[in-house]
């Protein structure tokens, strides 16, 4: 009889570690699913900057044609307040941008130029064309978005080996959005 309570003990043990090991499953699961949905928030959020900016240059046609929007990087600050003055199709495309980038850099969180300056590329280009300097109508447009996502270990290390662009733990991820003005 005593075999018996001794067995009983040892499938009681066994099933405990079954469901230890299940449960870390579990845990790495959710883990996985967390860091999905924020790279999945993280694409919609620069699809909903893309389309806000969108709808920004098509509202100043005239500063668009003129390639007021066409920039590789934030303009520094000082445009005239467009919303309490009247003011030029370019003072309303630099404070177009003054806004949205900064809208941009709140929204997408870290940016790759603060995880590598030299390197990094800005939080977002516009372009026009190949070398454009102004952006006739029908012309295309390209916006193109750049943010940092922290990579798991597992990823950090597959991005070294395959040559993929990473700093220091992050991945940079682009969005790219084109249109005809």
């Amino acid at each position: 009889m005593n075999k018996k309570i001794g067995f009983t003990l040892v499938e009681v043990l066994v099933a405990i570690v079954i469901l230890g090991v299940g449960l870390l499953g579990l845990a790495a699961l959710q883990t996985a699913s967390l860091k999905n949905t924020q790279t999945a928030n993280l694409r919609v959020q620069a699809t909903f900057l893309a389309d806000n900016l969108i709808d920004r240059i098509k509202s100043n046609k005239e500063g668009a044609q003129a390639g007021n929007y066409l920039v590789t990087e934030a303009p520094s600050m000082g445009a005239s307040n467009c919303t309490t003055t009247a003011c030029t199709p370019e003072d309303m495309a630099k404070m177009d941008l003054i806004n949205w980038y900064r809208r941009a850099d709140d929204t997408l969180g870290t940016t790759a130029t603060e995880i590598d300056p030299s390197t990094a590329p800005s939080a977002a280009t516009i372009s026009c064309g190949a070398g454009f300097t102004a952006c006739p109508k029908g012309s295309l447009y390209t916006i193109t978005l750049f943010w940092a996502e922290r990579l798991t270990r597992e990823e950090d290390q597959k991005s070294g080996a395959t040559g993929a662009q990473s700093y220091d733990g992050f991945a940079i991820k682009t969005s790219i959005t084109e249109f005809i003005l």
